[in-house]
């Protein structure tokens, strides 16, 4: 298992934009999520994935925006999870789905 370390985005109600820096190419994962979540801050997050090809194409996400945390898990293995503060007032499970891409 490999670890990187980037940043997660509360793009929009429906929306999430996580970026990572791995082998010194950006790759970037936009999903969108269901239900809406609450505003979270921009905060660090760390990409746990078994292979670079792990990180392209669409995939489905299921998981977590906690209180004070986050976990977003892919239907092909990697995850995503952090914690942020100050935290969101209510813990929402989430399913959506988006794709990757490199910059």
């Amino acid at each position: 298992m490999v670890t990187v370390d980037g940043t997660i985005t509360h793009a929009a109600a429906d929306r999430l934009l996580a970026t990572f820096f791995v082998d010194g190419i950006l790759y970037s994962f936009n999903a969108s999520v269901n239900p809406d979540t609450m505003p979270f801050p921009t905060n660090s997050a760390q990409l746990t994935y078994d292979d670079v090809e792990d990180l392209t194409h669409a995939h489905a996400v299921h998981g977590r925006i906690g209180t004070g945390d986050f976990s977003l898990n892919f239907d092909n293995g990697p995850k995503i999870e952090g914690t942020f503060s100050p935290g969101v007032d209510r813990a929402v499970a989430i399913n959506g789905n988006g794709a990757w891409e490199t910059y």
